[in-house]
Parts: C-alpha cells; sequence; structure tokens
C-alpha cells in the first residue's frame, strides 16, 4: 500500500481541455494558528488567497471542469474536490486540522466524505506492515488487498446523496490504489521476503477488468500511477529471470517503449507514459540518441517532444563517455583535491549526505568493496553535500567509511552539484583513467557495480 496520504492525487495533468467557459469557486474560511499565506493547488494553477491577521481567508479559483483541488497552509494539506461555481466555507485549527474541521455551503458532502475517507486511510497506515504485507503468498495477498478495497468502497456505498460524477471518480480511485499494489507485488515480495513468488495461473486476471485507456481518469494520480506500475511490470516481466539483462538502464529504456507502443491505443495516454519514461530514465542516464528518436516516431505531442529533447540535451554532458568536470574541492586538512590528482586511475565517487539513510545504509557494503579492490587500480572518493560538519565527522567516527572521505561547505557544495548535475543523494559517479565517465549515475556499493568494475581495462 501507499504510505503517503497526500501523493493519492496529482497536482498536474498534462492533457486537460481548454473549456470555451471559464467559471469562478470561491473558497473562503477561518483558520486559527494560521502563519502565512493559504493557497489552492488544482489540476492547472496553483490560486492564492488573501488573509488577515486572525486567520480569515478567501480564494477566488477558475475552474473549468470538476477537480480536486489541496487548501494548503505551512502545516495542512487538505484535499477537496470542486465544481465550477462552488462556494464552500471552512474552518479549522492549523495545528491539528482533520480534528476540527467545518465545511459549509455547497459541495459538504463531497468534502465529509473524503474527511472520512483520509481517517480511514491513516488508520490502515498507522497499524500497516509493508515487509508482512509483501511476503504474503499470492493467494493471501490478493485476498489481503481486497478486503482493503471493500473497506473503501463500503465507505463510500454509505455516503448518500454526493454528486454521482464524483462517486463514479471516487470508485475508480478506490480501485486502481489497490491495482497498483497488484502491479508491484512481484517485486515487493523478492525484496521483502528475498523469495520469487509463485503466481498461480490466474494472478493478473484483475487487469482484464481495468482499462488501460481512460482519459478521463487521468486527473487522478491512482490512474496514471497504475499505468506507470502497469508499463514497470511488463517490463519486469521480460527480464526477471535474466541476472544481466534487468541490470542493463538501457535495456530497460528500449523495453519500456515497446511495452508503452503495444499495450496502449490512445494517443495521449500512450504520449504521457512515452514522456514519463524518457524523463525518468534521461535522469538516470539510460538513454541513447536511438532511444530518442524511437520516441519522436512515436509521441504525438509536441510540447512532450520539446521537452525530452530538452532534457535529454541538458543531462547529454554526462554521457558515457563525456570528459567530467574538472573539479577542485578543498579537505579540511585544506588539500586542494581535484579531478588530475586521480589521473592513470579509476575513480568511484559517492556523493552523500548525513540525514540520507540509504546512503548510511551503504556504508558497510562502500567498506566491504574498497577492501575487495585494496591495492587496485581505483580510488574510493566519500564527497559529503547539504550536511553539517559536526553530523559528518561523528558518521566519520561511529561509521567509519572507507577511502578519502570529505566534507564541501555550502559554497562548494552548490558548485559540484551544478557541474555533476547531482539532484538526489547518494549518487555514485564512475571515471576512467582518462578523467571521463564510465557512469555517471552508477550503481551503488550494494548492488551491482561488481559487475561493472570487473569489466574495465587496466583495474
Amino acid at each position: 500500500m501507499k504510505t503517503s496520504l497526500f501523493i493519492l492525487f496529482s497536482l498536474t495533468i498534462l492533457f486537460s481541455c481548454n473549456p470555451k467557459k471559464i467559471n469562478m469557486a470561491v473558497i473562503t474560511g477561518d483558520i486559527s494558528n494560521l502563519k502565512g499565506t493559504v493557497t489552492l493547488e488544482g489540476s492547472q494553477n496553483i490560486f492564492s488567497g488573501s488573509s488577515t491577521d486572525n486567520g480569515a481567508f478567501k480564494i477566488v479559483a477558475e475552474i473549468s471542469q470538476p477537480d480536486y483541488f489541496k487548501l494548503k497552509t505551512d502545516k495542512s494539506e487538505i484535499l477537496l474536490f470542486l465544481f465550477p461555481r462552488d462556494n464552500i466555507t471552512i474552518k479549522f485549527d492549523n495545528n491539528n486540522w482533520m480534528r476540527n474541521i467545518s465545511f459549509s455551503g455547497d459541495r459538504t458532502k463531497e468534502q465529509n466524505y473524503l474527511l472520512d475517507f483520509n481517517k480511514l486511510y491513516n488508520s490502515v497506515a498507522d497499524t500497516f506492515d509493508i515487509a508482512k504485507y509483501y511476503s504474503l503468498d499470492p493467494d493471501k495477498f490478493l485476498k489481503t488487498v481486497d478486503s482493503y478495497k471493500q473497506k473503501f468502497l463500503d465507505l463510500l456505498n454509505k455516503n448518500n446523496g454526493i454528486n454521482k460524477e464524483f462517486k463514479k471518480l471516487e470508485m475508480q480511485r478506490i480501485i486502481y490504489i489497490w491495482s497498483w499494489d497488484k502491479n508491484t507485488y512481484l517485486k515487493n515480495h523478492l525484496l521483502y521476503s528475498k523469495e520469487k513468488a509463485k503466481l498461480p495461473d490466474d494472478y493478473f486476471n484483475y487487469i482484464k477488468d481495468l482499462n488501460l485507456n481512460d482519459t478521463s481518469l487521468m486527473r487522478l494520480s491512482d490512474y496514471t500511477d497504475f499505468l506507470k506500475t502497469y508499463v514497470d511490470l511488463k517490463y519486469y516481466l521480460k527480464v526477471e529471470n535474466d541476472s544481466i539483462r534487468k541490470y542493463d538502464r538501457n535495456l530497460k529504456t528500449k523495453i519500456q517503449i515497446i511495452v508503452i507502443d503495444e499495450n496502449f491505443e490512445n494517443s495521449k495516454i500512450r504520449d504521457y507514459l512515452l514522456c514519463n519514461t524518457m524523463l525518468s530514465q534521461i535522469e538516470d542516464l539510460s538513454v541513447d540518441s536511438a532511444d530518442l528518436t524511437r520516441f519522436e516516431s512515436l509521441c504525438q505531442s509536441k510540447n512532450l517532444v520539446s521537452d525530452v529533447k530538452a532534457k535529454f540535451n541538458n543531462i547529454s554532458p554526462l554521457l558515457k563517455g563525456q570528459k567530467a568536470p574538472g573539479f577542485k574541492i578543498i579537505s579540511q586538512s585544506n588539500q586542494v583535491i581535484s579531478l588530475d590528482d586521480f589521473k592513470g586511475k579509476y575513480l568511484y565517487m559517492d556523493f552523500w549526505a548525513t540525514y540520507c539513510v540509504p546512503c548510511i545504509r551503504e556504508i558497510p557494503y562502500l567498506n566491504h568493496l574498497e577492501k575487495e579492490y585494496k591495492g587496485r587500480n581505483i580510488v574510493f572518493l566519500g564527497i559529503c553535500i547539504e550536511s553539517r560538519k559536526e553530523h559528518w565527522e561523528k558518521i566519520i567516527s561511529d561509521k567509519k567509511p572507507s577511502g578519502i572521505q570529505i566534507w564541501l561547505d555550502k559554497d562548494q557544495t552548490d558548485k559540484i552539484k551544478k557541474d555533476f548535475k547531482i539532484t538526489v543523494e547518494p549518487t555514485y559517479v564512475l571515471i576512467d583513467k582518462n578523467g571521463k565517465f564510465v557512469d555517471s549515475r552508477a550503481p551503488g556499493p550494494s548492488e551491482n557495480i561488481k559487475e561493472i568494475l570487473n569489466k574495465l581495462s587496466g583495474l
């Protein structure tokens, strides 16, 4: 089960109609303990509200069609469903909005239902054991998923008097929330149980009742998330038994493009999934010029093609064979360390942060990796970014990570992040003896990095 309450709905819909007539919805209310501004985030726009010192606020929003919105403050995110020309009043305490919120005006039944939905979802999430859930055998897993789904359908069905269009949309949302779990079972079962699931022949029957080409559902992130995991599932089924192919990131791009081309008929949904795959894989440095050409031939949206090409051009300096940025950083002993210092040696760089749990989890694997390759023609360089020095010093003292370890201040951090286009931690970079990228988004120490290192010439 997805554990974040407010990722249920997307803030952006790539494909929306251009209405001939724009209608206004007005949201007013009082928020105790409010600090700062109030905004309303919808599928097409973000609307700012005016507020007073005592928490009274008003937002006027242009709404072209019924849709989900988030009313946001510095502490609260409240999910709403609004129709054009709705007039709604909301009152709550910003320090604990779910406990004492009240609605009046239009659409109160719908808003109160969403509040009850969130409470039920929280009650499930609070007692949820994700490892136990995905470690169930397939039959028990399917029964468990369906039992959760039925709880939410029962909640929806007992709410009489809510708008029929909204109820129909909610029913689909519930179905796709739990279909997402079914899509991700195979990989997660292996992750948590350490065993490959033996699926019954009818396991995927649930997909037969679902619509892969319904653009009316694209306002639901649960629907688009389902589509993305469906693509990933089809790819995984093709490579799960091949220990080499399943680690080939560029092959993943090519297979996912084929999966999308073969399984989705609606052009808007195809374009959405093609774009999502390309942007994700480009970020992972797993797209080549042939992939880009294939994408351009399939995608009908010129705007999306332009976005993907811009992303590819921006990231292309990091592709294999390109010269790595000639960094110069200052160590804690005031020693200047540069890329030229490692000429003639392979360099494995680990960009990490002290608050990053996956980063810390990799340290024992890094130590084992460095020990295994000790005396070989490779240097391990750990670069701590986005962190306080005293926190770095404590981890260095407690965990004793291997290799050269350096902490960077804000100015040095900003520059090296820009040069290497670092957006997440940890990021691993492998550079060859001539200062060129082998992989600027290399596998981590706990992954298949040894397969790559063992193929390097002169290591």
